[in-house]
């Protein structure tokens, strides 16, 4: 295909972005690959809270990539507003969280684990 003298080539966006993308990662990745050697990818060691689905979240290990639990929720008083059960010892008694907004955390005084409030 040859063009004419003066004539304009029409760059189409649907596959300019996606060559782009590409030789800008190939030039970014081509001085870990010259070097022969791999990027250093280091995991972290901290710990991942993550939302998956409303009002439930997932405590996630960062170092593994694996899922350690999750926070669960105190249970309401009936009767009594502002005040909930511990998730994870019901019998101990009441917990006051009028102080708190709902699906925030509060500290569980009789277990001292973290429960969402509700």
């Amino acid at each position: 295909m040859s063009l004419e003298t003066g004539a304009t080539m029409i760059v189409s966006r649907t596959w300019f972005r996606p060559v782009a993308a590409a030789a800008l990662v190939g030039a970014l990745c081509l001085p870990l690959v010259a070097a022969g050697k791999p990027p250093l990818i280091s995991p972290g060691n901290g710990t991942l809270y993550v939302g998956v689905f409303p009002n439930h979240f997932k405590v996630i290990d960062e170092a593994t990539g694996k899922v350690t639990g999750t926070i669960p929720y105190g249970v309401p008083v009936p009767g009594k507003p502002g005040f909930v059960t511990s998730p994870y010892s019901p019998g101990s008694g009441y917990i006051d969280v009028r102080g708190f907004p709902p699906n925030s955390e509060a500290k569980d005084p009789y277990s001292g684990k973290i429960f969402r409030v509700p």
